[in-house]
């Protein structure tokens, strides 16, 4: 358990540096976080593969930051969700998210998927 801890710990820590790397628009950083094969789905329901993604979000600038976050660690792979945020120059859009993580080489944790749902709230704002 104690090892799982610290894998929590770690994944939180990868979690808040993606939504920096998009807030700041730090692209290599992003890169890395992201695995080749991920996919992002929005809360339309439209799902890019990784280099759509990155395009982009590269035109769409944002604050990106997280609520509470639950992260449940299956051997190599976690699960992760909880409340994220978005603002743009015009509106803030409160969404629920799930993601999966895959460790490669017992070591490299990226994100392989993403899924957005809004939240009833945000829908029109």
């Amino acid at each position: 358990m104690d090892s799982d801890a610290g894998v929590v710990t770690q994944l939180a820590t990868l979690e808040f540096e993606r939504c920096r790397a998009i807030s700041e628009q730090d692209w290599p950083a992003l890169e890395r976080l992201l695995a080749e094969d991920m996919t992002h789905t929005h809360m339309t329901g439209r799902v890019e593969d990784k280099p759509t993604f990155m395009d982009g979000i590269k035109g769409r600038p944002r604050l990106v930051e997280r609520g509470e976050i639950k992260i449940r660690v299956y051997g190599n792979i976690a699960v992760m969700n909880g409340r994220q945020f978005n603002t743009t120059s015009d509106r803030r859009m409160e969404m629920e998210v799930l993601q999966v993580w895959r460790r490669r080489n017992g070591v490299d944790w990226q994100e392989v998927a993403f899924q957005a749902s809004a939240v009833s709230s945000s829908v029109g704002s």
